[in-house]
């Protein structure tokens, strides 16, 4: 009985360096328990020599020293090992008036001065990390030539009904950061060009385009169509500081917001009403009625709509380009098919001319206007296709989910 309950020491004293060191905690208390505890077993070899140890030569007195300490070393660490070893994570387990109690190696990697801090305040070790306990935010640690970044997260512990002190965790978000960063990096420079397009490109092309309009009267039939042209590429990129303009605004967060009603009817009208002075050689003509429906969408969808009828212009080959417009409604989605009398679209192609950059078939669009005709349409949850029209030209179908 005896030899089975020192086994029994061994293995548990044999846990608990195993616990101490993966966690990295202090193992002196430890020590001083194993010290104790080998009282007994020193008796039990000197005790055939002295008569006085006798007592101490059964396995009561190791297993209450055992047990005593074990309870000691709990009150004071094994909270605190429990805490911090509970986790890969990187952890400091901090009292309840913000001193150090412990923490493990992953989080004294991060921040060496944890070294010989228990009992310190959080302060003396970073001020910074203190700053962020606080507010729960970002922890900065430069390495080398880089920075890293950590998500500060605090978890009050509780014994009983009292709270004895919070476990700290940092959380690893240096890729989600610097990401975050770069966003925001891009955000500022699309904002920037957003101004000079905006105000010196349209402002001084709109100055042009005046000017160029007031020598109409003063050019004879042989300059009439160099002035003519002059015009329409004014106006053209005129159209484009717009589009431009819009597109930047999508990707913006402060267009980014929250989806609300909005009457499909009163933009589809607007837009045809701009489409058809834009462009009086064209003809534009809504099949049937306009639903009085109102889908999920934000100030943009005039953007949708105005970019179709654009496109639907400038790349008809036919004499005299007609867009048909046609609206059908079901419980749940309300589709708007803007079909034209163009050159149609190939099967290869219906894909490609959503994508960056694609200006599709050779004609003289903008590149850019069907790009923003998708990401807005996948902003609002609804889609966009192309289909064959009849007897020829393309339909381009826009869906939406109708409002609740």
């Amino acid at each position: 009985m005896l030899g089975v309950s020192y086994a029994l020491l061994a293995v548990g004293f044999f846990m608990l360096l195993e616990r101490f060191y993966q966690t990295g905690t202090d193992s002196r208390p430890l020590v001083i328990l194993v010290c104790l505890t080998a009282l007994p077993a020193i008796a039990t070899v000197l005790g055939g020599q002295l008569d006085g140890l006798l007592p101490l030569m059964y396995e009561p007195p190791g297993v209450a020293l055992f047990a005593v300490g074990t309870l000691f070393v709990y009150v004071r660490r094994f909270e605190a090992i429990r805490l911090t070893g509970g986790t890969d994570e990187p952890a400091i387990f901090l009292d309840i008036d913000g001193r150090i109690r412990d923490y493990n190696r992953a989080a004294r990697r991060i921040l060496p001065d944890l070294q010989g801090s228990i009992g310190s305040p959080v302060e003396s070790v970073s001020a910074a990390f203190a700053d962020q306990v606080s507010e729960r935010g970002i922890l900065t640690v430069p390495e080398g030539d880089e920075t890293l970044y950590y998500k500060v997260s605090a978890a009050p512990f509780v014994a009983g009904e009292v709270q004895t002190g919070q476990l700290v965790t940092l959380t690893d978000v240096t890729a989600q950061e610097s990401y975050r960063q770069r966003l925001e990096e891009k955000t500022e420079q699309l904002e920037a060009l957003n101004r000079v397009i905006r105000h010196d490109i349209r402002n001084d092309m709109t100055v042009i385009l005046g000017w160029s309009e007031q020598l109409q009267a003063h050019v004879d039939d042989e300059g009439a169509a160099a002035l003519d042209r002059v015009l329409r590429r004014s106006r053209h990129v005129i159209e484009l500081t717009d589009i431009a303009r819009e597109f930047i605004e999508s990707l913006s967060d402060e267009q980014m917001t929250e989806l609300e009603p909005i009457a499909l009817a009163a933009i589809l009208e607007s837009e045809l009403a701009t489409a058809r002075d834009s462009h009086p050689h064209a003809t534009f003509r809504v099949s049937g009625d306009l639903p009085e429906v109102s889908v999920r969408a934000n100030e943009m969808l005039s953007s949708v709509f105005r970019n179709l009828f654009e496109n639907a212009v400038q790349h008809n080959d036919a004499a005299n380009p007609e867009v048909t417009v046609t609206c059908n409604e079901t419980v749940d989605v309300v589709r708007v098919r803007v079909a034209d009398n163009g050159p149609g679209v190939p099967d290869e192609q219906k894909e490609q001319v959503f994508g960056k950059g694609e200006k599709g078939l050779d004609s003289p669009g903008t590149g850019i206007g069907l790009y923003l005709v998708h990401t807005l349409t996948e902003q609002f949850d609804g889609d966009v296709w192309i289909e064959d029209n009849d007897p020829e030209g393309a339909v381009f179908v826009v869906e939406f989910l109708t409002a609740e």
